[in-house]
């Protein structure tokens, strides 16, 4: 598009503007007036044209924009969910989005089309008419046949040649109206590729070591996301001593996962704070408190490369630690399956989104990814959620065996996840409802009982 509709036409502009200023320099040393009159007649007419269809072609550039956004859209949507969309059959409902959307695309085009063509149809009949006004006009100056001749011969051939190069001024104009969204678009994509550049060469920052020898805590932490009306977290407090194990459970929308990410560093309270052996975290020490974290999401991200690039996500293969690698492998119980069913051992690609892998399989290789950097935290966020209880049992076996060298946080919707963890946190409405053992609070018969029976129906 900016090829065809921009740079090109520019080109063209520029040297059909060259030439016609020519030509009609030319005229107005051969005869001042009617040069004059040319001009009033021509340029008067598409500069009328243009300013009458100006705000039109603006119109049709945004709706070009947004019908080819809509396409890519249904597109992606279609191909997403094909399983889906098959199973419940919604084939025609996809198609029919995607075709509105192709014909207002193709409707868009045809009428810029239409739109930049019509100019030359009046123009044609302006030329005619002006040749024919300017014999009138030469007879009634009372030139001789012999002089009107050729003069009207070399007005007739400087319109011949202007025409069509006003025809392409006009026709280049009106499509670069047309793509005004599009380079709207394309220097904001621009200005974003110029900031990741200027992230990318700018050197690292260092960062700020911080220590964490006792416990990390969060101190009546309040958080609101903006335009809600009431807070996800509300005064939540909560300390977790170093190398224990936390559970985190409560019902959907309590704000189990804002209090992670709040944990993570990734959202900022706008009331209380996070602490570290009891000294608040700042936020240049952020990176340093991050730089001790491992995180398991509950979808694990699998590029479509080896079992070895997947657990040292992100780093180049030429810096990778193959014994890393396979520490990781093996305390997220990983490590048997790589060397005794994998093809190719550690260099085993996985496929796209980790096709060829088990959910099992997957969730280990994030493990293992969260465990590469030898981080002193380990936090799951609903990490197995995902998988059956077989299988969720042979990951929790790898993560129990971590218990007591590294500080473990568990968020999990099945209460048999985190009954194993020294300390289990009921949030509820963004508060924490009660804190203990499992025994402990299945004896107390409070909010986790609740939860249990809830799960066992």
């Amino acid at each position: 598009m900016l090829s065809n509709n921009v740079l090109v036409p520019l080109g063209n502009l520029a040297g059909r503007l060259m030439m016609v200023l020519c030509i009609f320099g030319f005229l107005i040393y051969t005869d001042p007036v009617i040069a004059f009159a040319l001009t009033v007649a021509v340029g008067g007419l598409y500069s009328v044209l243009y300013l009458s269809i100006r705000r039109p072609v603006a119109r049709l550039s945004a709706r070009r924009v947004a019908s080819n956004t809509e396409r890519f859209r249904t597109a992606h949507e279609a191909l997403g969910s094909v399983k889906e969309a098959k199973v419940l059959g919604r084939e025609c409902f996809f198609l029919h989005a995607f075709d509105v959307a192709s014909a207002v695309f193709t409707r868009v085009f045809a009428l810029n089309q239409i739109i930049g063509s019509v100019p030359r149809f009046l123009l044609e009949a302006v030329a005619i008419g002006g040749v024919l006004g300017l014999l009138v006009l030469m007879l009634q100056r009372g030139e001789s046949g012999a002089g009107i001749v050729p003069l009207l011969g070399l007005y007739a051939a400087a319109v011949y040649r202007i025409m069509p190069a006003l025809q392409q001024i006009y026709t280049g104009v009106t499509n670069l109206r047309f793509c005004g969204d599009l380079i709207t678009v394309l220097r904001s994509e621009l200005a974003m590729i110029d900031a990741h550049a200027a992230v990318v060469e700018a050197p690292e920052p260092e960062v700020e070591p911080v220590a964490f020898t006792h416990s990390v805590e969060l101190r009546d932490v309040s958080l609101r996301y903006a335009g809600a009306e009431s807070d996800v977290l509300d005064g939540l407090s909560l300390s977790i001593p170093k190398n224990s194990s936390i559970g985190v459970v409560g019902e959907t929308g309590s704000g189990k996962s804002t209090l992670i990410d709040v944990l993570l560093g990734l959202l900022q309270p706008q009331a209380g704070a996070l602490l570290l052996d009891g000294v608040a975290l700042r936020e240049e020490q952020l990176r340093g408190w991050q730089r001790l974290i491992g995180y398991v999401p509950q979808f694990i991200y699998l590029s479509d490369s080896s079992i070895r690039n997947n657990i040292a996500f992100g780093i180049d293969a030429s810096q990778i630690d193959q014994a890393r690698v396979e520490e990781a492998a093996r305390l997220a119980g990983l490590h048997e399956f790589i060397v005794n069913q994998s093809p190719e051992g550690y260099d085993t690609v996985v496929g796209e989104r980790g096709i060829r892998l088990s959910g099992g399989q997957r969730q280990r290789i994030g493990i293992a990814r969260a465990l590469y950097h030898d981080p002193d935290v380990l936090i799951l966020d609903e990490a197995t959620s995902s998988l059956d209880n077989i299988t969720e049992h042979g990951v929790m076996k790898a993560i129990r065996a971590l218990s007591g060298r590294k500080t473990i946080v568990i968020v999990a919707h099945r209460l048999s996840t985190v009954q194993d963890c020294d300390q289990i946190v009921v949030i509820d409405k963004g508060r924490v409802r009660e804190h203990g053992t499992y025994n402990d609070l299945m004896a107390r018969d409070g909010a986790l009982a609740a939860l249990d029976r809830v799960a066992r129906r």
